[in-house]
């Protein structure tokens, strides 16, 4: 290849690799600053399902539903005795 054609070839290469990292890492940043994080759980024995999330109107702060998955007929004796929220093995949260 002549030594004028790999001045432009290079800057043209380096130029595409630049956009796509700095798309690429736009898309991270997004993910975890707007998505993240939005965790679901279900309780031990599969009754109840929970879905954890960031509010969107207070972006520091989370919320979430505890849903009731299981069958419709133990409903009047279902209860909450108690609501543990964790995140890497720590608790965030104990009701009991």
């Amino acid at each position: 290849m002549k030594k004028e054609y790999k001045r432009p070839v290079l800057f043209t290469i380096s130029a595409l690799v630049i956009i796509f990292l700095v798309f690429f890492s736009l898309k991270i940043y997004n993910y975890y600053n707007l998505e993240y994080p939005n965790w679901e759980g279900k309780s031990k024995d599969h009754n109840w399902e929970v879905v954890f999330k960031k509010n969107e109107d207070a972006p520091k702060e989370f919320s979430g539903e505890i849903l009731w998955i299981g069958d419709k007929d133990k409903t009047d004796k279902t209860y909450i005795e108690s609501i543990t929220i964790m995140k890497d093995n720590k608790t965030l949260l104990d009701s009991s």
